[in-house]
């Protein structure tokens, strides 16, 4: 018991700040204070038992070709403008409830620069759009997609969405779709952030870490009874693989430089 409390917290040592990868204190209650190693990578290298790369799709061609360990101690994905494909990695194993929290960066793309034609993104997903294809189990016909780190040029500017697409009855309703953070523009590109998030059978909260401290970001989506932008349906609330892909989207006109999307790590602490 001792030594694998000490492995956890040597983990955490070893990529920065103790307590921006630990969940705030205001709601830690909630959620196991043992990381989930199962979900959770350091990414020191690519973990087979964890991870399958993407498989080709309109985003995205060979991950192999886009993805790498950087010196054994981050997850690096180009998405190649020229090639006009990214790449990604599919986790293999999935989860529900808990408290997620990552480090991660993204190079090359401008706040206020050129819209990029690329899409960095960390995500749920029933199905995990891996080459070793895998889909969570589900309880009825409801579910969604949790697109947590998804970075696009959806408005004029290079931006960050926090949202939940769901599928109701399986079929997806996009213009349903509940949004937590929308055409967020504040993010510091090139910059390490860290980032939580709260999926909970009653909410959805995403959290940063800014000057030490854990804030709020963005409004918290509850569960109810029926589907809107504002409410969860409750039903949607399922088992899902996580993705960290960056894949290429296009525009008609826009920047023609590549970007990197960097995680340092992706953490997941189960709900009690």
């Amino acid at each position: 018991m001792i030594k694998n409390i000490l492995l956890v917290f040597g983990a955490i040592i070893l990529h920065g700040n103790i307590f921006s990868q630990l969940p705030p204190k205001k709601v830690a209650k909630l959620y196991k204070t043992k990381i989930d190693w199962n979900i959770s990578d350091n990414f020191s290298y690519l973990d087979k038992t964890k991870w399958t790369y993407r498989r080709p799709d309109r985003l995205t061609g060979d991950s192999e070709k886009y993805v790498s360990i950087v010196d054994k101690s981050y997850l690096s994905i180009q998405c190649d403008v020229s090639d006009k494909k990214g790449g990604g990695i599919s986790g293999l194993n999935y989860c529900r409830f808990g408290f997620f929290v990552t480090k991660f960066r993204i190079r090359g793309i401008e706040t206020n620069g050129p819209k990029s034609h690329t899409h960095p993104a960390i995500w749920g997903n029933r199905g995990n759009m891996g080459v070793d294809h895998k889909n969570a189990p589900v309880e009825g016909n409801d579910w969604m997609e949790l697109d947590w780190v998804e970075y696009y040029a959806w408005s004029k500017q290079n931006c960050w969405d926090i949202d939940a697409p769901p599928n109701l009855n399986t079929k997806r309703h996009k213009e349903l779709i509940s949004v937590m953070l929308e055409h967020d523009v504040k993010t510091k590109f090139g910059d390490w952030e860290t980032v939580g998030l709260e999926f909970t059978p009653n909410y959805m909260q995403a959290w940063e870490f800014v000057n030490g401290e854990w804030q709020k970001l963005g409004r918290k989506v509850p569960a109810g009874k029926e589907q809107s932008r504002d409410v969860m349906k409750a039903t949607c609330f399922q088992n899902m693989h996580w993705i960290i892909s960056n894949g290429y989207f296009g525009h008609k006109e826009g920047s023609d430089k590549d970007s990197w999307f960097d995680v340092d790590y992706f953490h997941y602490y189960p709900y009690k």
